[in-house]
């Protein structure tokens, strides 16, 4: 199972990283967030365990820290480019995509292909367009991660 979803998260920060280096930062941020999703969507075990205890193994925080690392400078450069909200923390990114994976595969048995009309709504709400201040901060780092140990 370890062995699995290393090979998933393998994938998904080869992923971050390409679209942390692509031409239109904006294009690459909707086309990672969009293909994370659809990877969640199309393997449950990856879905199910994103965040789990197998995830505290010394090889998946590594490539966690790639991960974040990645996204990290993909946000740099959508905000940069005026194509995401300043107020957008890497974190935040995380958790929707974790969230639209999560809801949409619920969906996906009845409502095929669902997922993509609320990738459509987050990433217009992660626009600079028309927003409104955030009332809320987001949860730290250490916080998302103590909230995957109390779960």
């Amino acid at each position: 199972m370890a062995a699995m979803l290393e090979r998933g998260l393998e994938s998904v920060v080869a992923r971050a990283q390409s679209a942390a280096e692509a031409d239109d930062p904006a294009v690459a941020l909707a086309e990672f967030f969009s293909g994370v999703v659809e990877t969640f969507i199309e393997d449950r075990c990856f879905c199910e365990a994103s965040g789990s205890d197998l995830f505290e193994r010394p090889r998946m925080q590594e490539l966690v820290g790639e991960l974040m690392a990645a996204m990290d400078q993909l946000l740099r450069r959508a905000k940069a480019a005026g194509a995401i909200r300043h107020d957008i923390v890497t974190e935040d990114i995380g958790f929707l995509i974790n969230a639209v994976g999560h809801a949409g595969l619920r969906l996906e048995q009845t409502a095929p292909g669902a997922w993509r009309r609320y990738v459509e709504i987050v990433l217009a709400g992660l626009a600079p367009q028309g927003r409104r201040k955030l009332t809320h901060k987001p949860p730290t780092s250490q916080q998302l991660r103590d909230s995957k140990k109390s779960s």
